[in-house]
């Protein structure tokens, strides 16, 4: 469906059912007529309507029989159809409303009852896609910061390779979140997630270009920016991140710049304030590739390596060094 377009209608028709539609004005709408019953398929594929209307009788095959054929197949079922017939002793109304048809109409139609009809059926149309839409995008949202999850980021990174646009995809990882989760628990653990979310949001907020951000589960994100903004991006994502983190800890933990856990050997260990280390590959400098497990491998290679700095930095991926560190370019590090 576009919003931007006229309403598109196909007639499937008998040449008397031709005079008593197009006496009357439809002129909003797009309508595309057509007396072969065998071609319906072939140009919803094109045109895409947004309402069908049937001839009952034709001489071909029964409107009937075209109808129970749209509403087996699921790239035709949801588009309703209007069924146009003669009086006779044939007529089926009850037949074509079981068949899933939304009106059936005996000729002669009033003018200003089949425009208000066809505006709502369209409408009713237009309201189910978008509620399916949404709920499409629900299942991929997730729960926790309602941002999109791992089916969403792999379809828009893909898209991005595949149009050679010059984005950087970001990977964002919080360091000590796990002694954090475990001191403090799985409910303030929550709202840190929530908080990292709103942080990188902000900064994208701000930028002139297309973004894209997404949450692949845990603390774990991935954001998608013009190659030309990035910098400023993960600057304002770390400098937030910074100057506000420790507002999640109490006055000891703050004092102190640390909070003690246990391990996963159970042993006591300090663990600093929270960090945030972000992880860049530039799209254009991976032209061999379209997949989107190609640009998450190099982006998790990256963030292991940016991760064994104590403070929130950004790394891009560069892959021109002789060396594991002369891969990387290191775009900045804040200090703590």
């Amino acid at each position: 469906m576009n919003d931007n377009r006229k309403p598109t209608i196909l007639i499937t028709e008998k040449r008397t059912l031709r005079s008593c539609i197009s006496k009357h004005d439809l002129s909003t709408f797009n309508i595309i007529r057509n007396h072969d019953p065998r071609e319906v398929f072939s140009l919803v594929s094109i045109h895409h309507p947004d309402l069908i209307i049937l001839d009952a009788e034709m001489d071909e095959v029964s409107g009937y029989d075209l109808l129970r054929t749209l509403k087996s197949f699921y790239k035709t079922e949801r588009i309703p159809v209007v069924l146009v017939a003669e009086i006779t002793e044939d007529v089926e109304p009850c037949l074509a409303l079981e068949l899933g048809a939304i009106d059936f109409m005996i000729k002669p139609i009033s003018e200003h009852l089949v425009t208000a009809k066809i505006n709502n059926y369209i409408k009713i149309y237009h309201s189910l896609l978008l509620l399916e839409e949404k709920a499409h995008y629900a299942k991929e949202m997730n729960p926790n910061t309602g941002l999109p999850g791992n089916m969403a980021i792999s379809r828009y990174i893909t898209n991005a390779l595949r149009s050679r646009k010059d984005d950087v995809v970001v990977y964002a990882d919080l360091d000590n979140f796990k002694s954090y989760n475990d001191k403090y628990g799985f409910g303030r653990g929550d709202e840190i997630i929530k908080f990292t979310g709103g942080v990188i949001a902000s900064a994208l907020s701000e930028a002139l270009g297309d973004t894209f951000l997404g949450h692949i589960g845990g603390d774990d994100f991935v954001f998608v920016a013009p190659a030309d903004e990035v910098k400023e991006i993960a600057n304002n994502i770390i400098y937030n991140f910074d100057q506000k983190i420790r507002q999640h800890y109490c006055e000891e933990d703050k004092a102190s710049g640390f909070i003690i856990s246990k391990d996963r050997l159970n042993a006591i260990q300090k663990y600093p304030i929270m960090t945030i280390s972000l992880a860049g590959v530039r799209l254009i400098e991976h032209p061999e590739t379209t997949r989107y497990e190609v640009i998450a491998d190099i982006c998790a290679e990256v963030k292991t390596y940016a991760k064994t700095f104590k403070n929130s930095c950004f790394y891009m991926d560069r892959r021109q060094g002789e060396d594991f560190r002369k891969k990387y370019d290191m775009a900045f590090s804040t200090v703590t």
